[in-house]
């Protein structure tokens, strides 16, 4: 039986309507012998699936439930949702979070729709004297692979980006990029799925296009685990020390 650190699967309710189309990607993980320590969900499910899920497919596993504004509980690093558009929500949270949390390896990922919206952020987050990095890609201030990797060693609390299409987000070796025809939602599930995963995850990145969802959405999650098993490094804890290997077999 092979082993996950984490699985994540976004929008999981709106993608598969249907508590039979929840089944047969359950289904899927069980004929990958894939098991998994955490499962996060973004989304409620309403209570009546999630009860069926939990008893039938999870029997004393951990799962998460992510509402669209919420951020990831009990870790110290936190994910806002990149369709959020309710930047005033994200402000609230960055002011309402605990002191407890802001311990030297907090970081929090917070993604803004516009270079405007962002530069909204950075001025709460320097109003409140917090330490943070930026990346505007709508004026291409995008500077080197190594800006996001030195925030994750650095002392930085906070990492501030917008996401315009077709941008990889991180700088990162697999993130599977999916595409759907049918949602306005061209930066792709997966892979925002994985970007969750990303800071802690050297990452490829494939493209899977296709107008018939429900079956390459399920090809597509099912190669994502295929992959991570097959990849030792993909769940290794991002540290200085291997942060600057990564950079060094790259520029190699």
């Amino acid at each position: 039986m092979q082993h996950m650190k984490l699985l994540m699967i976004h929008d999981f309710d709106q993608i598969f309507a249907s508590f039979q189309q929840k089944e047969a990607v359950l289904c899927l993980f069980q004929s990958l012998k894939v098991t998994t320590q955490k499962i996060l969900f973004t989304y409620q499910l309403d209570n009546d699936t999630r009860v069926r899920m939990h008893e039938k497919w999870f029997p004393g596993k951990e799962i998460t439930y992510l509402n669209q504004e919420m951020s990831l509980k009990n870790t110290t690093h936190y994910y806002l949702d990149a369709r959020s558009k309710n930047e005033a929500q994200k402000l609230q949270l960055i002011q309402n979070l605990s002191v407890n949390y802001f311990e030297d390896d907090f970081k929090m990922i917070i993604y803004c729709r516009t270079t405007m919206n962002l530069n909204i952020i950075c001025k709460k987050l320097e109003e409140l004297k917090y330490k943070y990095s930026k990346i505007d890609f709508e004026t291409n201030e995008f500077s080197s692979k190594v800006q996001f990797n030195s925030f994750l060693s650095g002392k930085n609390k906070f990492y501030v980006t917008n996401t315009p299409k077709y941008k990889i987000i991180f700088p990162v070796t697999t993130i599977l990029v999916y595409e759907m025809p049918q949602f306005n939602s061209p930066i792709g599930y997966i892979q925002r799925s994985a970007n969750v995963l990303t800071h802690k995850t050297p990452c490829t990145v494939m493209n899977v296009v296709s107008s018939d969802a429900d079956k390459k959405l399920i090809e597509a999650i099912a190669l994502y685990c295929q992959l991570s098993l097959k990849i030792p490094h993909l769940f290794t804890e991002v540290t200085p020390n291997n942060v600057n290997s990564e950079l060094t077999k790259k520029q190699k």
